[in-house]
């Protein structure tokens, strides 16, 4: 397999799809998907991920660990 031919292929979990709904998970996972944009690595999600973001965020709301003003500009 040539490296600089096919991309890296992540699937990720829940974790790292809280970033995106201004959910802070911490300055590890932000720096493992910092370096997922540097390789440009094609990123996979399940929908129950998405689900259980979701779940998450309804949870949250209101909550200092989600604040709709802080989610970033998709």
């Amino acid at each position: 397999m040539n490296n600089s031919a096919e991309p890296l292929r992540v699937l990720i979990d829940t974790t790292f799809l809280l970033p995106t709904l201004g959910i802070d998970v911490g300055k590890q996972t932000n720096r493992a998907l910092k370096k997922l944009a540097e390789i440009d690595a094609e990123i996979y999600y399940s929908r129950f991920s998405l689900l259980e973001s979701l779940w998450i965020a309804a949870r949250n709301v209101g909550n200092s660990a989600f604040d709709i003003r802080d989610r970033p500009n998709l």
